[in-house]
């Protein structure tokens, strides 16, 4: 098999094969031509699209602090290649859909596209890995992944690459993984060089991790709720700024006014200017963001507009009862504070629980803001009035 460096180490691999198509159907989807056939490779595939498909060796190895990379680098034995934080979405397809049975992996690196890889993993030693990438999916193969396949999985990590200067084709990744830890990630195109590389780094046998990620996961045992939220959030999470946004902006429009002894109608009107008027240049700039990526579409930034401006306009209405419901100044800030902490803890417990997190410190640095929103009103509310009336 030819070989030869991957200049984007995000492919997790020391070198990629070229560009291979589907080949002759099968009963049961389409047979990759030099893969193994059976249960264990990556025998059925159909996919729409060419596929980057790979052969290589791979060990994990727990991070115990035995290596300084960075000192490695400065001594010339590897060189640093890039930094990026991954999100994988694990899908186990079955067999008679549109697209072939396999184990599906979305990575999204922040790119305005993921992409997709059905991956098998060896032994490290003398069993490859088996990888197909599929670097830009057409449009809606993704949804498809998500239609007919179940969430098994969701792993993130902040993924560190570096590749040998001595030996060819060999590459180690520094992986800090939520919730599993740390690990060093080898790839090699050989035993030998896998051997020699590893040797080189001074990575001992006894600190080899036998387990891919997904199986780590699997055998820590990974929590229904979660993966449930996590599909929630999928959703949501283009809601998030306009409802963030659309909570704390209100909530300090409101306690300001509310400072200063203002009517009821004027409070609404607070309300009103929070949900339209900044609703608006929240929702300009967020789609403005979209189009400052590459290959955005109008429809992509109309649609980042619109979710944005719901959360913007809809949440400003949901604090009218803290004003029309109260008759004094400091219950009208102490409802409309008590909901925002309603809203901000909702949020942060989804996003927490889908990404593996704590859930109290994640309701607390969110809910911080809002206490932070609710005491910038107040002295405005009070301060400014004062600065008019005795200043100018």
């Amino acid at each position: 098999m030819d070989h030869h460096v991957d200049p984007n180490p995000a492919h997790e691999r020391p070198h990629v094969s070229s560009p291979d198509q589907t080949g002759e159907q099968q009963d049961q989807g389409y047979g990759i031509e030099g893969l193994p056939q059976g249960d264990d490779a990556l025998a059925l595939l159909s996919t729409p699209l060419h596929g980057l498909r790979d052969q290589f060796l791979e060990q994990r190895h727990h991070n115990c602090a035995q290596l300084d990379l960075s000192l490695l680098a400065d001594n010339g034995v590897v060189a640093f290649l890039s930094k990026v934080h991954q999100m994988d979405e694990l899908y186990e397809v079955p067999t008679g859909t549109p697209i072939a049975g396999g184990t599906y992996r979305i990575r999204d690196e922040g790119a305005s596209a993921p992409f997709v890889t059905l991956k098998r993993h060896g032994d490290g030693h003398s069993d490859y890995s088996e990888t197909i990438d599929i670097v830009d999916p057409e449009e809606g193969f993704v949804g498809k992944i998500r239609k007919y396949g179940k969430l098994i999985a969701v792993i993130e990590k902040t993924r560190a690459t570096y590749k040998s200067k001595e030996h060819e084709n060999c590459l180690i990744h520094c992986d800090a993984v939520n919730g599993l830890g740390y690990f060093f990630d080898v790839k090699a195109d050989t035993p030998q060089a896998m051997d020699s590389f590893t040797e080189a780094l001074g990575l001992s046998s006894s600190t080899h991790v036998g387990m891919s990620y997904l199986e780590m996961k699997q055998e820590q045992g990974i929590s229904d709720r979660q993966l449930s939220v996590w599909k929630f959030h999928q959703r949501f999470q283009d809601y998030v700024l306009g409802v963030v946004s659309g909570t704390l902006t209100p909530l300090s429009f409101l306690t300001a006014t509310a400072a200063t002894g203002a009517s009821d109608e004027m409070l609404v009107v607070s309300l009103a200017v929070a949900g339209i008027g900044d609703g608006i240049s929240d929702a300009v700039a967020a789609s403005q963001t979209v189009q400052s990526k590459s290959g955005a579409t109008t429809v992509e930034q109309f649609q980042v507009f619109a979710k944005t401006m719901l959360g913007k306009a809809v949440i400003p209405l949901t604090f009218l009862p803290s004003v029309l419901a109260t008759s004094s100044e400091l219950a009208t800030i102490g409802t409309a504070a008590g909901w925002s902490l309603v809203l901000l803890a909702s949020t942060a417990t989804i996003q927490a629980i889908a990404h593996d997190r704590p859930v109290l410190p994640a309701i607390g640095r969110l809910a911080g803001f809002g206490g932070l929103a609710v005491g910038a009103g107040v002295a405005i509310g009070e301060v400014v009035p004062w600065l008019i009336g005795n200043i100018i």
